[in-house]
């Protein structure tokens, strides 16, 4: 991960070295290094594709808000139950290992990048069944949100960062969290038959696996992107069509920057072939980061030292991995 943070005292750079072990073999061209503004012609919005009318994004670009990355800030929104959020996405069909190097923090830059201070503020990876709908007045109905999700930021504590996983069938959402030191992660998830796995590396700390849905409801071809919301108050305050049709004014305190996106083929080892990926007792974490993890991203990899050597003030922060127990809700 590369990213120049910048505020009104001091620019630096925190680098995560996290070149792969196993170079995994990209899957077609659905992988964007954020280098070029350009490449957000590859990209859908969901607004625009079922006719919501309502960009949920203040900001989405790349390298206007950030040198390197696509940015996106969110006006007050969520993805939960029947609401949904902002979406950019690219169409991919059967398996694949979808990573994302994240910074996420708030919208205050001089306030030293702090944790968002609004409640499930989240940034990260989505793959979502796509709906047939194109005029929402007269085809959206409740109950037919249908996805994975691998994010990051402020969850159900807003003081600190977290990790968040979230599996939602039929608008049904239920989602667990663990806190990590900082607002700079990366993201993995991955489809390998019916089974979505999530996996995150947070800053100096190694790849751990998250979580693992069976999802044998989702079709071959997903909508596979990047999301971010933020201010769940105002948020889940309105009904889910106004909240999908309107952009609210509430008090939203997100951004979030992705450093790169890549995706790769899903390769199992003959040991992990015909096992039940979703059970932790066939297939250990262990055996699963074989495949997934540092071995699940694809070239290129990160830029090397020679790149950090030109930004001043470089600093590698480091934190010793801990992984205290999950906590775990189901809407009530």
């Amino acid at each position: 991960m590369r990213f120049l943070r910048a505020d009104a005292r001091i620019g630096f750079a925190i680098a995560l070295a996290s070149g792969p072990a196993i170079a995994a073999t990209p899957l077609g061209t659905l992988g964007d290094e954020f280098n070029d503004a350009a490449t957000l012609s590859r990209w859908s919005r969901l607004y625009i594709t079922e006719g919501w009318g309502a960009d949920q994004l203040d900001t989405w670009d790349i390298g206007a808000t950030q040198a390197g990355a696509m940015t996106l800030t969110p006006h007050s929104s969520v993805w939960y139950n029947n609401r949904k959020g902002a979406l950019a996405f690219q169409a991919v069909s059967g398996d694949f290992v979808a990573t994302t190097a994240l910074w996420v923090r708030d919208r205050d830059a001089a306030d030293g990048n702090a944790v968002p201070a609004s409640p499930f503020s989240i940034a990260g990876l989505m793959a979502r069944a796509p709906r047939p709908i194109t005029d929402p007045a007269t085809e959206w109905t409740a109950g037919g949100e249908n996805y994975v999700l691998s994010g990051a930021g402020s969850g159900a504590n807003e003081a600190s960062f977290q990790v968040e996983t979230k599996t939602t069938v039929d608008s049904n959402s239920v989602w667990a969290q663990q806190p990590i030191t900082s607002g700079l992660v990366e993201l993995q998830l991955a489809r390998i038959g019916d089974t979505f796995i999530t996996a995150y590396r947070a800053e100096g700390a190694n790849w751990q696996i998250h979580d693992r849905y069976s999802r044998t409801d989702l079709p071959d071809t997903l909508q596979l992107g990047l999301v971010a919301y933020a201010d769940h108050p105002t948020a889940s305050g309105v009904s889910a069509y106004e909240h999908n049709s309107t952009v609210l004014s509430g008090a939203p305190d997100l951004t979030a920057s992705f450093d790169w996106f890549r995706v790769a083929a899903v390769d199992l080892p003959p040991a992990l072939l015909g096992l039940d990926l979703a059970d932790a007792g066939s297939v250990t974490d262990a055996q699963l980061l074989t495949v997934l993890g540092a071995n699940g991203i694809p070239t290129p990899v990160p830029e090397p030292a020679t790149w950090l050597s030109l930004l001043t003030g470089l600093f590698t922060l480091g934190a010793v991995a801990r992984r205290p127990g999950r906590t775990r809700h189901a809407p009530g």
